[in-house]
């Protein structure tokens, strides 16, 4: 029998870190349906009838549900879940959030990066020089932007753009070329010049 190894003790492994999918909105109609603020290029594929979704609140509460209809109404996307059949249970979910694990997201090809892909990255200019690491992804009007952490505690918002990002998945490294000014931001006040 092999001794234990000290550095393995009293370890606890990463839990695979939840992807948002969604925000339950306020109730839609009398008979259980609630309005999504939708944060997924695919809901289609993610709210599928019959499949079962993570639903958690700020609060602490989680609870699994089960799809019974998803369907676009307008410019809005609605959901119903088994077992919410009035406006009173609709209205208990509103604010939570829906997520999924990164490894049960599928892609739509192997050539697709997911947000989860990005986080946690090492964020590094051309030259080599350490900017941070990624700590989110908000949705931008011409791209995505990578909140990224500076070594300073400040954060900086990089473009998502093929002309600005590389994204080495191997290396865990996003290499930046950014436009003149982009880095250049004003410690004292956060913002740029």
């Amino acid at each position: 029998m092999s001794a234990l190894d000290p550095s393995m003790e009293n370890t606890v492994p990463e839990e695979e870190p939840r992807i948002l999918l969604a925000w339950l909105c306020a109730p839609w109609g009398r008979k259980g349906a609630v309005a999504l603020e939708v944060h997924t290029d695919w809901p289609e594929q993610r709210f599928v009838v019959g499949h079962s979704l993570h639903l958690s609140w700020e609060d602490g509460r989680e609870r699994e549900v089960v799809v019974r209809a998803f369907r676009r109404q307008g410019k809005k996307f609605v959901i119903e879940f088994e077992g919410v059949d009035d406006i009173a249970g609709a209205k208990r979910l509103r604010g939570a959030s829906i997520s999924a694990k990164a490894g049960e997201l599928e892609r739509e090809s192997d050539d697709v990066l997911l947000h989860c892909d990005l986080l946690n990255l090492g964020v590094f200019t051309r030259q080599g020089d350490h900017v941070g690491r990624v700590l989110r992804i908000e949705e931008g009007v011409a791209a995505d932007l990578l909140v990224v952490g500076a070594e300073d505690r400040r954060e900086i918002l990089i473009p998502l753009a093929e002309e600005i990002c590389t994204v080495d998945l191997e290396a865990r490294r996003v290499v930046i070329d950014p436009p003149d000014g982009l880095l250049d931001l004003d410690a004292s006040s956060g913002e740029a010049p």
